[in-house]
């Protein structure tokens, strides 16, 4: 009897206060992702719409979904017809209310790494400043490692970023 009592009362809290805060959620059509594309990202917001980034070789697709009901509203394919084998997608950035996707080249013949931004309206599904360059670097680019944490201690390191008590790369090592 001893033994019941405490597992009832942690069943009974966990249901408590797991059934006290409600939310609403709204679960759109199934979406599949255009044939053999990566998918890089979805993003946007509730007033714009949602947006998703996915790579195929040479070509970019951008899916608009509407915000409300999540329906597809606008599918566009952009060749790329510049993309070398040693292009590589980076990331999608938010900067003030702004979608940028970061992508790289490399040029092997002069050892350059260049990074480029695209600027896309999340509102049209389009892309509205193409292949700007951020910078060019001659040789190879080397990260600053600012911290390393055992991987027990990932927590830590993500309070830490959080807190910007690093620079740098932070390093989390699975052997330490």
């Amino acid at each position: 009897m001893k033994i019941y009592l405490p597992i009832i009362a942690c069943l009974l809290s966990s249901f408590v206060y797991g059934q006290n805060k409600k939310f609403n959620f709204t679960l759109g059509t199934e979406y599949e992702l255009p044939r053999k594309t990566e998918d890089l990202a979805f993003f946007g917001n509730d007033q714009d719409g949602i947006v998703n980034l996915s790579l195929k070789k040479e070509e970019l697709n951008i899916v608009r979904f509407d915000p409300k009901t999540l329906k597809k509203t606008m599918e566009k394919v952009i060749d790329l017809p510049e993309v070398t084998k040693n292009f590589n997608s980076e990331e999608v950035a938010i900067m003030q209310n702004n979608y940028y996707w970061l992508h790289s080249d490399w040029d092997k013949g002069s050892e350059k790494e260049m990074l480029f931004y695209d600027k896309i309206d999340v509102a049209t599904g389009k892309i509205t400043d193409a292949n700007q360059k951020m910078f060019e670097v001659q040789g190879v680019l080397t990260p600053i490692v600012g911290a390393t944490y055992p991987l027990a201690d990932a927590r830590r390191a993500h309070e830490d970023m959080r807190a910007r008590a690093t620079t740098g790369k932070v390093v989390l090592d699975p052997t330490a």
